[in-house]
């Protein structure tokens, strides 16, 4: 079987092919990604790995994927950490594409599932308001410090901010209308106490594999798999970390809401506690549970059941 690693800089592709040892370079753009697909479609590769970078990787993957090749999208990360597993310490693009393709044959990281044309508008509509919500964050930060007509200024930035939000959250309402799929998943989602229409709506964008992979490999995917950090005698603290941060803290808030709300969520909250978990942890928990449930109703097109969440108990823990 082959693997192909993809290392992407801004204008050029470094591509390596496992076990055939081969290695070219091909440009990042549209006519030469579509000769690279039919050069990989010859060989048939069991997968290609595309290291994840900023952005420039993203007209290399629709390319290979509507050519009909698999692809996997990899943290970077966790190559480099893969890279000094083995003892590596040189870098290159050759040496990284060949890393990358290592990766891919060893761990085989899961798919990528494409969006479609409406899911990728939805996405940038949710990109740019969480960029203006940051930006009112920060221009009321700096109001705090202010006064007089640098104070008045700032303000006025902030209701432009709060009503260009409003608009973009009736686009996304409009646009998720017109979509009779995404419009079913959001009723779905939306069935869940303490799951609102900012987190479904960042879940149908941020994680288009909901419901299609395993509850193991979907909250591994978002980073809310807690890793041990022991060492000899040492036992040190479960941490989560990597993953798609996007929708990891999307979903902060509305936990604390199924906390209060979710009658599974809210029991499950008290029994850590009542173990003595600080609720930091206890909420964390929480956040891997609640995916769960979101994950189990998407797969299985059915609206909130407490019944038959509670019944899932032992599953779910």
């Amino acid at each position: 079987m082959k693997y192909v690693g993809i290392d992407v800089s801004k204008d050029k592709l470094d591509v390596y092919i496992r076990p055939d040892k081969k290695h070219f370079i091909v440009g990042n753009n549209e006519a030469d990604l579509i000769s690279l697909s039919k050069q990989l479609q010859e060989i048939s590769p069991e997968l290609i790995a595309i290291e994840s970078t900023g952005g420039y990787e993203n007209q290399a993957v629709e390319v290979l994927i509507n050519a009909g090749l698999k692809v996997s999208l990899v943290n970077p990360l966790y190559v480099k950490n893969f890279a000094k597993s083995g003892g590596s310490k040189a870098k290159t693009d050759k040496l990284d594409s060949a890393i990358i393709a290592h990766y891919a044959e060893v761990y085989s990281p899961p798919l990528v599932v494409l969006s479609s044309k409406e899911e990728k508008e939805l996405e940038e509509l949710i990109t740019r308001r969480k960029q203006l919500m940051d930006f009112r964050i920060a221009e009321l930060n700096r109001l705090k410090k202010v006064k007089g007509e640098i104070a008045k200024d700032i303000e006025a930035h902030v209701d432009w901010l709060d009503n260009r939000v409003k608009e973009i959250d009736e686009q996304l309402n409009k646009s998720i209308e017109n979509s009779p799929e995404l419009k079913r998943k959001e009723e779905l989602l939306t069935s869940v106490p303490g799951v609102g229409e900012v987190l479904s709506k960042t879940l149908l964008m941020h994680l288009p594999e909901l419901g299609t992979l395993s509850n193991k490999k979907i909250t591994s995917l978002v980073g809310l798999a807690p890793f041990n950090k022991d060492s000899g005698k040492h036992k040190g603290k479960m941490r989560i970390f990597g993953g798609r941060k996007t929708v990891r803290a999307a979903m902060y808030m509305p936990t604390w809401a199924a906390v209060r709300y979710n009658p599974v969520i809210k029991a499950f909250y008290e029994k850590l506690i009542a173990k003595g978990k600080k609720p930091k942890v206890a909420l964390t928990a929480c956040m891997h549970k609640l995916l769960h449930m979101l994950n189990s109703i998407i797969k299985n097109s059915n609206k909130w059941d407490e019944n038959y969440f509670k019944s899932k108990e032992l599953v779910l823990n």
